[in-house]
């Protein structure tokens, strides 16, 4: 058994390092996709994956508690993970509340939708196919995307 150190990256995010000889064995690298399986017990299975299948079924994500920073944040990463399709729920109900702000995050995203809102839940949906993506776009797209995460970084910094 190993042990590793959890840490707190950006403020929102508990990040856990993966024994390096077990990524290799599994072709794990940058940006490989893993399948969480939390058990009620406290314990958590990770599995490598070998498809998009996890990726193409998405992921529900509870954003009752997050702050307007924290939802950007949650947002923009599951985008750049490529997740096609996001259930963002709400057990507080102010699902319409907050789908103002994520229809603002959205009008800097390429591909993502907003394809439903209720008080509990809001659904979206990435309505670009990976094989026609013209990478030129998309890279002008990230820099601005950076940029502008950059300069919330900051602000956060100063006014904080």
């Amino acid at each position: 058994m190993e042990t590793r150190k959890v840490q707190l990256s950006g403020g929102t995010t508990y990040t856990v390092s993966l024994p390096k000889k077990w990524a290799q064995e599994h072709g794990i690298g940058s940006g490989s996709v893993l399948a969480l399986h939390p058990s009620g017990d406290g314990s958590l299975l990770i599995e490598a994956t070998t498809d998009r299948s996890c990726m193409e079924q998405g992921v529900t994500v509870d954003i009752s508690t997050l702050s307007e920073t924290a939802l950007r944040q949650r947002i923009l990463a599951l985008h750049a993970v490529g997740f096609d399709t996001v259930t963002l729920r709400d057990n507080a109900g102010n699902g319409h509340q907050k789908a103002r702000i994520v229809e603002e995050i959205l009008r800097k995203l390429s591909g993502f939708e907003l394809l439903e809102v209720s008080e509990h839940r809001i659904k979206l949906t990435n309505l670009i196919d990976a094989q026609n993506v013209d990478i030129k776009k998309s890279v002008r797209r990230l820099r601005l995307v950076t940029l502008a995460m950059h300069r919330d970084a900051i602000s956060a910094v100063i006014h904080n």
